[in-house]
């Protein structure tokens, strides 16, 4: 029989045990040259009697039909006298836990050779049955993972050498006695991967089993993991304020079928600061800043595996993404504007150093830079067109109040014809109007898809306690912006889409954004 497997596809392989060594206080470790990374998602244990009834009529119909007997591989035909009921009473917890457990890791191992070739946390079955549904498809639902493996009955019944039938063999085998099963659905995805485990014998107690969101850890190869990273990326501090870095992993799972990328979270086992007279670190990844300067902080996980994150420390209470930039006061780029502190430690001097010398930002006069006044949307149309490198352009009436003769008209026409920029329903630019935080992330998420560069980034805004006032148009540029480090937040936790950019926190966004997009 042609099965019709829609968006779900399904492996089967026997195993004897599968086991990660769980450590007394119920952390993991990992084998050599592995990683333990944790998945986090929605975990939906099989609704156990709908199960149950549903194979017991499977059981039922092939004994009673005489279909062949899985035990000899169809040599011989079952009959009433075969048909063993799984009973409700007998429903195993402990396979229950497996497969939750194996439906996490299967997000990042979709494979049944394990990375450490052992158990999975002591737990052990005789078969198992794994299921991927990019639709998200359930275990009980219309044409989920059971009616599924329940459409491999013709194909087992014609004795088929084209066709897997090992998962219906299972269903029916008198001999199984214990079954469990589970799926998970990621955090961020519309995917969910189901488990079946099968037993001839009942397993020891099992933790218990969690419904609710929660993280799993898995083991993987070090091979798989794509690379680390520390959130945020860089971050500016307060003497005297804190922050805390979390370490990811980008993990990439390839089945027979896709290649699927998740980010994970990792633990560190090590955290070490550049500079401990500047930024102190401690075990949990919390950094505090103790003076003005600035540090590098390296995480150093499983298999090796380091990250890095950039902090500064200044008195300034402006939201900064730090590059660090090298530099003698007297002679940089900046030496001649007099409203640019000299002082080599504040987070503004080298960004706006860094974008005076590639010729992204300039002066509002000879002597002064306007580090505090806000950008306006012509300035932010300037920055681009001139890191652009001023292309040709022939003015055209795009807006009503750009006329052919501003400083901003080719800036504005060009980034308008590049579909960067957009104007209101009334047909004007408003090019004085300020420059949004999130509107500036849209705008510079723009140019990179302009570009041709990766967008693919997506960092998590959970963390900021005002994520919910970045506008739905935005959110897939703020993300992006928050995951490349341009915008990383304030120190009272708020990320304050909507308020104005100053030019210096522009320099500093720009900055990042050619040392870090374009790089």
């Amino acid at each position: 029989m042609k099965k019709k497997l829609l968006s779900l596809v399904i492996v089967l392989a026997m195993i004897t045990a599968l086991a990660l060594p769980v450590l007394a206080d119920n952390s993991y470790k990992a084998g050599s040259g592995n990683a333990i990374v944790y998945i986090k998602g929605k975990t939906t244990a099989a609704k156990a009697q709908d199960i149950v009834d549903h194979i017991n009529q499977l059981r039922w119909n092939a004994c009673k039909n005489g279909e062949p007997d899985p035990r000899d591989n169809g040599a011989t035909n079952l009959d009433v006298n075969d048909y063993t009921e799984v009973s409700y009473a007998v429903w195993s917890e402990t396979l229950q836990q497996l497969a939750q457990k194996r439906a996490a890791e299967i997000t990042v191992n979709f494979s049944h050779n394990r990375p450490n070739g052992g158990t999975l946390d002591g737990l052990s079955t005789d078969t198992e049955a794994i299921a991927y549904s990019s639709t998200g498809l359930d275990l009980m639902d219309e044409g989920g993972a059971v009616d599924l493996w329940a459409e491999e009955r013709e194909d087992w019944i014609a004795k088929s050498t084209t066709s897997k039938t090992n998962e219906y063999q299972l269903l029916i085998n008198p001999d199984i006695k214990y079954v469990g099963m589970a799926s998970l659905n990621p955090d961020g995805t519309k995917v969910r991967y189901s488990v079946a485990e099968f037993s001839k014998t009942e397993p020891a107690a099992a933790q218990a089993v969690s419904e609710t969101e929660h993280t799993e850890p898995v083991e993987v190869p070090k091979r798989d993991i794509q690379s680390v990273a520390l959130t945020p990326a860089s971050v500016h501090l307060d003497v005297g304020g804190t922050t805390q870095l979390s370490m990811t992993a980008q993990v990439i799972s390839e089945t027979r079928y896709a290649s699927v990328t998740q980010t994970c979270a990792m633990q560190p086992t090590s955290w070490v600061s550049s500079d401990t007279s500047a930024v102190s670190v401690d075990t949990t990844g919390t950094v505090k800043g103790l003076k003005n300067g600035k540090a590098k902080i390296t995480a150093t996980g499983d298999a090796d595996l380091t990250a890095t994150a950039e902090v500064y420390v200044g008195t300034s209470t402006a939201e900064n993404d730090p590059f660090p930039v090298e530099h003698d006061v007297k002679t940089c780029a900046s030496a001649a504007y007099t409203d640019v502190s000299k002082d080599a430690s504040n987070w503004t001097h080298g960004f706006i150093d860094y974008v005076l010398e590639k010729k992204i930002m300039t002066g509002t006069s000879a002597t002064t830079f306007e580090p505090g006044t806000n950008v306006s949307r012509a300035m932010v149309a300037t920055i681009l067109y001139a890191q652009a490198a001023k292309p040709a352009v022939t003015f055209q009436n795009t807006f009503s109040d750009v006329s052919s003769g501003a400083w901003y008209a080719s800036p504005v026409v060009w980034a308008a014809s590049k579909k960067l920029v957009s104007g209101y329903p009334d047909g004007t630019f408003k090019p004085n109007t300020d420059i949004t935080r999130q509107d500036l992330a849209l705008i510079l998420y723009r140019y990179a898809e302009y570009s041709a560069l990766d967008t693919s980034a997506s960092g998590n805004l959970s963390r900021f306690s005002d994520a919910s006032q970045v506008s739905g148009y935005a959110q897939t540029a703020v993300k992006w912006a928050v995951g490349h480090g341009l915008l990383s937040g304030f120190n009272d936790g708020t990320l304050r889409p909507t308020a104005a950019t100053t030019r210096a926190q522009m320099a500093a966004i720009m900055t990042s954004y050619c040392e870090k997009v374009l790089k």
